[in-house]
């Protein structure tokens, strides 16, 4: 029973990593109507089955008031819970960023536009009952003093940290950076000190992140020159006595146009960054680039590693990284003229590897605009607000299958051939690694062949195989050696 039980889990692994893709959780959830823009923002509960998603440009009985509707996974459907929540001014463009704390049941969400032409914005918080209705708790407008606050928020792993974003009217003026908390009522009171950009071009902060605690914030600004011309720049700062304080110097962009900090993504501790650079060139390409930094004891950020995207990618529009830094979702909005691309990386070894399939948006959706990663790594939401003529839509999909620990496996130089088979399999094993015992299983998880080196020396010397007796289909051969096991999906003509 225990060696059973150790193939399925290897049977899960391998068989995914090798030859299968991210499975989608339930339909695609669309807007209503045309202009709707759903999907331009999206947040899931840290188990990713409570998912929350904006229309900001909705239009109900008032003009781009903008909404946001809550779903829970039910039995692998997204099933909506309580009523949609609407913005309840002209242009308030309600939606614009939103946030879940980590069980699901507070949720903040900002009316950029709010009070329209001055564009002041204002965010609310709501509560889920247990109903499942959705009740607001806190309205924070921070006394009008930032144009555009709200461009971008983001919560505490509890809830009650919150971390809110504002433009700088354009390019006119820096913009400004708020962390507010909430005492336990339904007061939400300003934490340390306002944090101003150093120039217009901090302008737009992009995106902010904050660690599970509520100590950590992380700031982007991808048009800050940096000693360039947009380069980009990252400030990470730490709460001391009450009072934001930067750790160490800010990260900034290699070369000009990287926009460096375009999207950003703390780690549940707040000493690991993942920073995306989507205008990163190489050889001329733009592929875009993710970088991760990690924090040291003098509170310096040292490079750790890199992802790189493909020709004219642009990677690194949208980021979302665990709370244990080793899954990460990448997005380009940009990728395949304007239809957006979503990739999903591992890290063994200290290596960051595709896992899964490379997830493509339909014609002009914009796919990617927003990316959540539940923190546990299992699920992740992918938006695209442009799709059928500004619908929008959001896909969901579950990641366990790709993204489980594999090291013990993945480094054996290891292959079968040719794949599908007729009668004959041959094993490549050009390290000469010592092969013990090569079993075959249909996909119910039955053993249909077994081969011992103990007993048939001779296959192990030719690693050559005769699979002849097998029926056509699909089974799954698991080499095992001295040095660990792998498992692949072999198709029998």
């Amino acid at each position: 029973m225990k060696t059973l039980k150790h193939f399925l889990l290897l049977f899960a692994i391998c068989s995914f990593l090798q030859t299968s893709a991210q499975v989608q959780i339930g339909n695609n959830i669309d807007g209503e109507k045309e202009n709707d823009y759903l999907g331009a923002s999206s947040s899931l509960s840290k188990d990713g089955s409570i998912l929350a998603v904006g229309s900001p440009f909705y239009i109900g009985s008032i003009d781009l008031s903008g909404k946001v509707s809550v779903y829970r996974n039910i039995q692998g459907n997204w099933v909506q819970i309580g009523e949609s929540i609407e913005g309840n001014i002209e242009r308030d463009f309600f939606g614009f960023s939103l946030s879940l704390n980590d069980a699901g049941d507070i949720l903040a969400v900002s009316a950029y536009d709010y009070l329209a032409p001055n564009g002041i914005g204002v965010v609310k918080i709501y509560r889920r009952k247990s109903d499942d209705s959705w009740f607001q708790i806190a309205l924070i407008d921070n006394e009008g003093d930032n144009f555009g606050f709200g461009r971008s928020i983001k919560l505490n792993s509890d809830g009650n940290t919150l971390v809110v974003a504002s433009d700088g009217e354009g390019f006119l003026e820096p913009g400004h950076i708020d962390v507010f908390r909430n005492d336990g009522t339904t007061s939400w009171s300003r934490v340390g000190q306002t944090l101003n950009g150093n120039s217009n071009f901090d302008s737009f902060f992009l995106n902010v992140d904050i660690n599970s605690n509520g100590n950590i914030i992380a700031i982007g600004s991808p048009y800050n020159p940096a000693g360039g011309s947009s380069r980009g720049a990252v400030g990470i700062f730490e709460n001391i006595n009450n009072e934001w304080s930067s750790i160490g110097r800010g990260i900034v962009g290699d070369v000009d146009g990287e926009l460096a900090g375009t999207s950003i993504s703390l780690n549940d501790e707040g000493n690991i960054i993942a920073i995306g650079s989507p205008g990163n060139e190489t050889d001329t390409e733009t592929k875009g680039k993710v970088k991760f930094y990690e924090r040291k004891d003098n509170d310096s950020w040292d490079l750790i590693n890199n992802i790189e995207g493909d020709e004219n990618d642009f990677l690194g529009t949208n980021i979302s990284m665990n709370d244990q830094a080793d899954v990460i979702t990448v997005s380009s909005y940009f990728a395949n003229s304007g239809n957006g691309i979503s990739k999903v990386f591992k890290k063994n070894n200290d290596v960051w590897q595709q896992a899964g399939s490379t997830i493509h948006g339909e014609e002009g959706s914009l796919l990617g605009e927003s990316t959540s990663l539940s923190k546990d790594g299992s699920t992740v939401a992918i938006g695209g607000s442009w799709y059928d003529n500004q619908r929008g839509r959001v896909k969901v999909f579950d990641l366990n299958n790709i993204v489980l620990d594999v090291d013990e496996y993945s480094s054996l130089n290891l292959s079968i051939y040719p794949n599908p088979v007729k009668n004959t399999l041959f094993i490549n094993n050009p390290s000469n690694i010592d092969l013990q015992e090569v079993a075959i299983y249909d996909v119910t998880g039955k053993q249909t062949i077994k081969f011992n080196i103990k007993d048939q020396i001779d296959i192990f010397s030719t690693n050559r195989l005769d699979v002849s007796q097998l029926n056509a289909g699909v089974y799954f051969i698991n080499l095992l050696t001295n040095k660990g096991q792998k498992t692949y999906k072999l198709i029998k003509e």
